[in-house]
């Protein structure tokens, strides 16, 4: 699911009191006392669980604006702000602890990391987690032998693209919208973290996803 059609339905489902903040997936840090920036957060849902309820501070960004809207007036006491992963509008070393969960497969990367990394704070943790290639595999082959075109040239867009930034570093773009997304594998996403400056790197693999930690040296 893209991180839009996520979005749309957490606040959907937000509005008629049926969505439960993530109980799976979180973060192996303790949140007590620190300040939490969730990368691609939709309406804030996930930063009310409570795991999180004696953050110091509990910030997220999304480029979704409408989303952003209605987790302010759900949840006022989060700090909710459009902006890009690429383009966080916090100072240096504020943060604590960044999380991003299925966001940074529809960022440019290597950006994306390094603003995390500018805002975390020496000694701060990194929790993501992103789309793995064993999972989404069939996701991927399935519309092209169903021959739905549209999903079959998009399947082709991030197959290439994926292997592209394996190979050179860099994620190109989709050429009709400019959008980008990609799957990861897992030996590679330790050389992506440590090439950002990250230490302490662990992946593990879930049903579908892949789920990194990491700290700032």
């Amino acid at each position: 699911m893209s991180e839009r059609a996520r979005t749309k339905a957490m606040t959907q489902d937000t509005s008629v009191g049926t969505v439960q903040p993530a109980s799976t997936g979180l973060p192996p840090f303790d949140m007590r006392g620190k300040k939490v920036l969730e990368v691609g957060c939709a309406t804030g849902l996930d930063l009310t669980h409570g795991a999180y309820a004696e953050a110091a501070e509990r910030c997220g960004i999304d480029i979704d604006a409408k989303a952003i809207e209605t987790g302010r007036a759900l949840y006022p006491t989060l700090d909710l702000r459009v902006a890009k992963g690429e383009a966080i509008p916090f100072r240096d070393g504020y943060f604590d602890a960044v999380l991003s969960r299925i966001a940074l497969p529809y960022m440019d990367i290597p950006t994306a990391l390094s603003e995390m990394y500018r805002v975390m704070r020496p000694g701060g943790y990194l929790f993501a987690s992103w789309h793995d290639w064993e999972g989404r595999r069939e996701w991927l082959i399935d519309p092209i032998r169903g021959l739905t075109w549209k999903r079959s040239v998009d399947s082709i867009y991030i197959a290439v693209a994926s292997v592209t930034y394996r190979l050179l570093g860099r994620i190109l773009p989709r050429p009709w919208n400019g959008t980008r997304e990609t799957f990861q594998f897992r030996n590679h996403i330790p050389r992506i973290l440590a090439r950002a400056g990250f230490v302490n790197v662990t992946c593990e693999r879930s049903q579908h996803h892949l789920r990194t930690t990491a700290r700032k040296t």
